[in-house]
């Protein structure tokens, strides 16, 4: 098509002006940029804890601190002391391991510490205490495997928690040890005791106030030991006590003021259960025990829907016949009887096939 040549200026101005329109566009600063930022992490940013690479070790700052590798203590010294509050310990599935002809020497000691956590490894082999925390308040032990140690095998202060930790072998000849020993206030669950045979020596022991669960203790052959001994008002509960034949009187669990349900008290040289004051002792199993099923001292405690067989004493004995309320329990074929002389805080004692009463203790 053709343009007429009256057009043709208007169209050059248009263009023109066009032109200088792009030209007044920014372009942007022809200044270089500054030298590029890393864009990779630190080595302090990608690991921020501190690495023990190395025993003894002392840590006196709060933080969090990790194992590199399985590590030998050395003669006379402590494998870690922690002297801070606020201080995580990771084993990260390694061993502290006691050194050679040791004299004196704990896995892991400390002073006066809280907010302190151990995980996820093993101490064994120091001719102390694997984890001496006594003086740890506030603590957390999980997942730690104390084996072999000289005396007890984990110790901690008020208020800690101690979880899927196993404790074997520890305090072996020396007497009043303990597998796991926690103060005032303490939760230890889904733990395991073995192959302790110092007399006196006991497995889970507390100072009162504490839960006990889920725990198992057996194997153990301490003279005048006992499995489970919270020390005063406590739940123990869904534990297993077994095989403790230590001499002729292992006790099972000792309960003062406390309650004790749905466990397994079985063949433990003494008695299964020793009940003293206002103790609930509920639906547990207490059978083939060396003396009593349950041995309720002191008066003042409920013995409800236990079952009682085998046992060398009594099923149930108590220190006269009304100091406890017994009701619905289930016993059979124990030496010394099944129940005690029937009292008015006894349920009636009655064949399970002609039994009346909804409190029935049956006998068969």
């Amino acid at each position: 098509m053709k343009i007429g040549t009256k057009f043709l200026p208007l169209i050059l101005t248009a263009l023109a002006g066009l032109d200088l329109q792009c030209s007044l566009i920014a372009q942007g600063s022809l200044t270089p940029p500054g030298a590029p930022a890393p864009t990779m992490k630190t080595l302090s940013q990608v690991e921020p804890r501190i690495p023990i690479s190395s025993l003894p070790f002392n840590i006196d700052t709060s933080g969090s601190y990790y194992v590199t590798s399985n590590l030998v203590g050395t003669v006379n010294s402590d494998g870690i002391y922690i002297w801070a509050n606020d201080v995580t310990v990771d084993l990260n599935g390694f061993a502290l391991i006691g050194p050679t002809n040791g004299v004196f020497e704990y896995g892991i000691n400390g002073a006066g510490s809280t907010n302190v956590v151990i995980m996820h490894g093993s101490i064994r082999g120091w001719t102390r205490t694997g984890l001496n925390g006594v003086s740890f308040t506030h603590c957390r032990v999980l997942d730690v495997a104390a084996s072999s140690n000289g005396l007890t095998g984990i110790v901690t202060g008020n208020s800690s928690l101690v979880e899927r930790c196993s404790a074997d072998h520890n305090g072996l000849t020396v007497a009043n040890q303990k597998g796991i020993s926690v103060g005032s206030g303490c939760t230890v669950r889904d733990c395991n005791i073995s192959g302790q045979d110092g007399t006196g020596s006991q497995g889970i022991v507390a100072n009162g106030n504490s839960l006990i669960q889920h725990c198992v203790v057996q194997n153990n052959s301490a003279n005048n030991g006992t499995g489970i001994n919270p020390n005063g008002v406590s739940v123990i509960e869904d534990c297993v006590v077994v095989n403790n034949q230590g001499g002729t009187n292992y006790t099972g669990i000792i309960s003062s003021a406390c309650r004790v349900r749905n466990c397994l008290v079985t063949a433990n040289s003494g008695d299964g259960i020793r009940a003293f004051g206002a103790s609930s002792i509920l639906d547990n199993n207490c059978s083939n025990n060396g003396d009593n099923g349950i041995n309720a001292g002191n008066g003042g405690s409920r013995i409800e829907g236990n079952h009682l067989m085998n046992n060398g004493g009594r099923g149930i004995a108590l220190s006269t016949a009304n100091s406890c309320v017994v009701v619905r329990n289930t016993a059979s074929a124990n030496t010394g009887g099944d129940y005690p002389a029937a009292g008015s805080n006894i349920g009636p004692i009655q064949s399970p096939s002609t039994a009346t009463s909804p409190w029935a203790n049956f006998s068969f």
